[in-house]
């Protein structure tokens, strides 16, 4: 599960569904590095995706916490900081992904951040959102949003940055989408949150055009202008199409405000194959004082009788001896089922003339990613200044056992195992702890570790808000309190206990900041939590009780 730490980016989120395959093929992005210390996840999106993670949980089990610790060397020990809390709907849908951590000055544990998520009667995702505790306002604050329209795509989301010192937001932006009947992108709105009014002011936007066929005929883009309250051109895409419906050519415009003129700028020319594939893409680049197109670098595919595409080669124009020089190469197999097996990514050393490796990925016969590397070139010297590199392994389930982190020594190029992450599963299949260890050359010293909880059932009820989460100890020594803060006052709730086979083995009333003590006969074990008000569920959890 990759998360990362507060580092929120709003990208446009619109799902622009381009009918035309045959664009710029980009190196593959590189692989970012599993994250030996996860945190939030960086969006609602992620933090949905991420709680219904195939893999890992057979569909009758639902995740229900996740426990976060730090290994603390002087004592040699866990210290547990951070807890993770799911909640679902009667359907088995996540509506509340919970984030607290602890405070030690207190020894309570604070809200921090949460995912939320509204669904229509059919189940259909209506709104995810992602809210970040304001802790001297006590209420939670919306710095992500997305919303959905009744065909699942995203229509609005925003992104704003919170500050707590001020109780404000310092800034923020904002998309919003149209679509036509073909579920084709019509417009993307952009805008800036104005921090003095709080509202969102335009931008810039890009409109789209198409043919009757469905293809993708102009991309525009316009900026707001707000000292005369108007749209001004700024960039545009034209798509030109031959008769059998495959992109020849691609041109770029920008807008010239003195002349209120497009000036080309930029021009792709397709070659195709009789099935549509490119195997050459020239790009040129417009000399607007010789009025002529300057070549500037041309892309080459080759494919195998799949389709699958199995090199990509980029070399840019050197217009002193006027020939194309090596930039970029790709090189892809495959297994006779289709699966990518390898994949390879090369950069040119005009130093050397010879290709020097940066990405490499190896997946086994089902698909699943065995090995992967990533190395970073120093373009001034065409030297190594850091890589590293994964090996990931898996149970007769297919279910991640262990992925092993190396670091790339870039004085002998030997790769240097530096960590590993373990996973440790029950008997229902479930994972139940990932463990990060470092080594130190000879042995593994720990540092990070998760534990999940699960609950066997299709749904867990939801509560109604942070406010009526019970805090305690877990484990719960035998003695120690159980505090159900912010209760209605002069009102009873009913706790009770169930064994984890679901046998009730406990239950009473309690009442606002009152500390409730459970039984001393109780014996050692994992119990369900659950508290109750007019007939409604408004806390739960699992207590392990230890003597």
């Amino acid at each position: 599960m990759k998360k990362v730490y507060f580092t929120f980016i709003l990208l446009v989120i619109c799902a622009i569904s381009q009918s035309f395959s045959q664009g710029y093929l980009q190196p593959a992005p590189k692989q970012n590095p599993p994250n030996l210390h996860p945190g939030r996840p960086a969006s609602a999106r992620e933090a949905l995706l991420e709680s219904n993670a195939v893999p890992l949980v057979p569909t009758y089990w639902m995740q229900d916490s996740t426990w976060y610790f730090t290994w603390t060397a002087n004592t040699s020990s866990w210290f547990l900081n951070e807890k993770n809390f799911l909640y679902y709907n009667n359907t088995g849908a996540l509506w509340d992904n919970l984030y607290t951590i602890l405070n030690t000055v207190s020894s309570q544990w604070d809200n921090l951040t949460q995912y939320v998520y509204t669904y229509g009667p059919s189940g259909n995702t209506l709104t995810s959102r992602a809210q970040t505790w304001y802790v001297a306002g006590g209420h939670w604050v919306d710095f992500m949003y997305y919303h959905y329209d009744d065909f699942g795509r995203v229509d609005t989301t925003f992104y704003k940055t919170f500050d707590q010192g001020s109780g404000s937001f310092l800034g923020g932006s904002q998309s919003l989408c149209t679509y036509n009947v073909s579920n084709q992108i019509l417009e993307t709105l952009m805008q800036s949150l104005d921090t003095a009014s709080a509202n969102w002011v335009n931008s810039s936007r890009v409109t789209y055009a198409y043919l009757p066929t469905g293809q993708m005929t102009q991309q525009m883009t316009e900026n707001w202008n707000a000292s005369l309250s108007s749209w001004v051109n700024s960039q545009k895409y034209e798509y030109t199409y031959d008769v059998s419906g495959f992109l020849t050519e691609y041109l770029t415009s920008n807008w010239n405000v003195a002349t209120s003129q497009w000036i080309q700028s930029m021009r792709a020319t397709y070659t195709n194959s009789g099935m549509g594939l490119p195997t050459l893409i020239l790009y040129e680049q417009w000399n607007p004082g010789l009025g002529i197109w300057e070549n500037t670098k041309q892309e080459t595919r080759q494919y195998n009788a799949s389709s699958q595409v199995l090199e990509v080669l980029d070399q840019q124009w050197n217009s002193v001896p006027s020939t194309w020089v090596n930039s970029f190469k790709q090189e892809n197999t495959y297994y006779p089922t289709g699966y990518q097996e390898t994949m390879y990514q090369y950069y040119w050393n005009p130093g050397t003339s010879a290709w020097m490796d940066s990405y490499y990925s190896l997946n086994d016969t089902l698909g699943y990613n065995s090995e992967y590397y990533s190395k970073s070139i120093d373009w001034s010297n065409y030297t190594y200044i850091y890589g590293y590199r994964y090996l990931y392994f898996y149970n007769p389930s297919h279910q991640p056992s262990q992925y092993q982190h190396f670091d790339l020594d870039t004085a002998t190029s030997a790769w240097i195992l530096s960590a590993h992450r373990l996973f440790t599963y029950d008997g229902n299949g479930n994972n139940i702890e990932e463990l990060d260890q470092s080594y130190n050359g000879s042995i593994y010293e720990n540092e990070f570790k998760m534990d999940h909880f699960y609950s066997f059932t299709t749904g867990i009820g939801t509560k109604p808000g942070p406010g009526s989460m019970c805090y305690y100890a877990n484990p719960l020594p035998k003695g120690q309190p159980i505090q159900c803060k912010n209760l209605q006052s002069a009102k009873d709730y009913r706790f009770t206990l169930y064994s984890i086979s679901g046998q009730l083995v406990f239950t009473t009333n309690i009442h606002d900041g009152e500390p409730l003590i459970l039984p001393q006969t109780l014996s050692e074990g994992v119990y369900l939590m659950q508290v109750y008000g007019n007939e409604k569920m408004v806390a739960q959890g699992k207590i392990i009780l230890i003597n």
